[in-house]
């Protein structure tokens, strides 16, 4: 008796599709604006008023020509004056042998240095000044950042994988049994 097994394994085939991933990207804009901030400020000038018509009436309103005579004739009276000192001077020093002469002398020269003649230009009252200050108008414009902006976006494109499996050849057992049987019963 011979008994023959044949085995034929089976075979199976694989049919693979990869999965894809398909990206398309837009990137996202920003728009960035400025405008400056401004300050303006604004003033009415002040108003300024100057009465002189206090100094006017002290005596002083004169015109050009009025003026020179005036302070000519107080002149011409200065040297006068000066003149008429020194001639007293001159006179005293002619009586030197005298004891009082020179102590008279020093003590005019002395009230003369104090009594020096000046010229003073202003008026004996001063002018009546009023003035009136407005106030400060401001107009304030904030500066702007405008923003504008478009999102970016993914788009994809997804394409699954997958995996087929076929049987190429199938799995078989042949058994094959040659010569006599035997049944025999003990």
């Amino acid at each position: 008796m011979t008994l023959e097994i044949n085995q034929q394994y089976a075979v199976i085939g694989l049919r693979i599709q990869e999965p894809q991933l398909n990206l398309h990207t837009e990137k996202p804009v920003l728009q960035i604006s400025t405008s400056k901030a401004s300050l303006e400020i604004k003033s009415r000038p002040p108003d300024l008023d100057i009465d002189q018509s206090v100094c006017y009436t002290s005596g002083l309103h004169m015109d050009i020509d009025e003026f020179a005579r005036y302070f000519a004739r107080k002149g011409q009276q200065a040297c006068l004056e000066g003149t008429a000192r020194r001639a007293q001077e001159g006179r005293r020093m002619a009586e030197i042998h005298n004891p009082g002469a020179l102590k008279q002398i020093v003590a005019s020269r002395q009230r003369a240095q104090d009594d020096y003649p000046y010229l003073e230009m202003k008026p004996a009252p001063p002018p009546e000044i009023e003035f009136e200050i407005y106030p400060l108008q401001m107009r304030y414009t904030p500066g702007e950042v405008r923003i504008e902006s478009t999102s970016g976006y993914v788009e994809n494109n997804f394409q699954r994988g997958y995996v087929e499996v076929y049987l190429d050849q199938k799995n078989m057992i042949d058994i094959n049994y040659t010569g006599t049987n035997v049944n025999q019963t003990a």
